[in-house]
């Protein structure tokens, strides 16, 4: 999921099964006071560690879901805080961060929720809103290992009143997923009922 700032995109968690977070920052206060547990990684170095006890801890089957926030601050921590800025220097960083997420999507034993920021791109003469992460490449990488890609935004109801939703499909001014094609255009904020929809018809579930 990614959004700008206020979107609840770490709020939304508590909306999950039994949730464990992995953040990158040391508190929360859209978390504070939930009883969620919560694991904070400073840099890449402990994020994969976090990674790894995801996928190989029993331990880790005792939450619902995994949760990590956000993809976009640990990179852009390790690209600020690293002095060579070489390309290829640059080049090994962005492959230590496509390795950390390549071994989390690829062998997750529970539901993998990831948030990332937003950032307004130029599409020829059309702005857009995508995930923002340092470098073009990240962006171009990170997004096809996800099978959903929700887009948190502030909309209008039918009662005039603004409310949080998760746009799932892309339009002309942003972009987003749904390779299962079972979610409405705009869900509401809540990530069991969007995860019900889309394991909906899964026999292997």
């Amino acid at each position: 999921a990614y959004g700008h700032s206020g979107t609840n995109k770490t709020g939304i968690i508590q909306t999950a099964h039994k949730p464990m977070v992995v953040m990158s920052r040391p508190t929360s206060v859209r978390l504070n006071g939930t009883g969620i547990h919560t694991l904070y990684c400073e840099d890449l170095k402990e994020l994969k560690k976090a990674v790894k006890w995801c996928i190989e801890s029993d331990e880790a089957l005792e939450f619902g879901w995994h949760c990590f926030d956000s993809i976009s601050e640990w990179a852009e921590k390790e690209f600020l805080r690293y002095e060579d800025t070489s390309r290829k220097a640059y080049l090994n960083i962005q492959s230590e961060i496509m390795q950390i997420f390549l071994d989390l999507t690829t062998l997750p034993k529970r539901p993998v929720y990831c948030t990332a920021w937003a950032k307004t791109v130029q599409d020829g003469d059309i702005s857009k809103e995508a995930y923002g992460f340092p470098g073009q490449a990240l962006a171009q990488k990170i997004p096809p290992l996800f099978s959903t890609i929700l887009r948190f935004h502030p909309a209008t109801n039918d009662e005039g009143d603004t409310e949080l939703v998760a746009q799932t499909q892309a339009n002309p001014t942003a972009f987003a997923k749904d390779e299962s094609g079972n979610l409405d255009p705009i869900e509401q904020l809540n990530l069991t009922t969007i995860l019900d929809k889309i394991q909906k018809g899964r026999t292997n579930v």
